[in-house]
């Protein structure tokens, strides 16, 4: 037997990992917490500063995102089997030296959200699927 989220645990773990995943893609590190690292992209993985990627949604993310449903693990934990994939541009040298914006072509998406909420303040945890 499985105990199923009610609608309102339902709505509370979507708002938790919408939020989580905004804080996130503001971000303009090279490296977050949801799992996003692009340290090593490019001609000159040396020269990669923080302050120059830029992470967004894609379409299809936008809506995995917004109908994210989550399933209730060993005890308060709650967890999504979703992938959402993200666009990134970040800025570094090309291969004559020159600093240059360019696209991170594939691979690049959000690791599995899941939240305790036993905790006081319930926060998103991305891990590895």
């Amino acid at each position: 037997m499985r105990a199923e989220l009610s609608e309102t645990g339902q709505a509370s773990f979507q708002a938790h990992v919408s939020a989580s995943s905004r804080e996130c893609l503001a971000s303009t590190a090279l490296t977050t917490a949801c799992g996003l690292d692009v340290s090593s992209y490019g001609q000159d993985a040396d020269d990669r500063a923080d302050e120059t990627v830029v992470p967004t949604l894609t379409a299809g993310s936008e809506f995995a995102l917004a109908s994210v449903s989550g399933e209730r693990g060993t005890n308060s934990v709650v967890s999504a089997y979703t992938y959402i994939d993200i666009d990134i541009v970040l800025e570094g040298p090309n291969a004559a030296g020159d600093r240059r914006s360019f696209a991170v072509l594939s691979g690049a998406r959000l690791r599995t959200p899941s939240a305790d909420f036993a905790a006081e303040t319930p926060a998103v945890v991305w891990e590895l699927p």
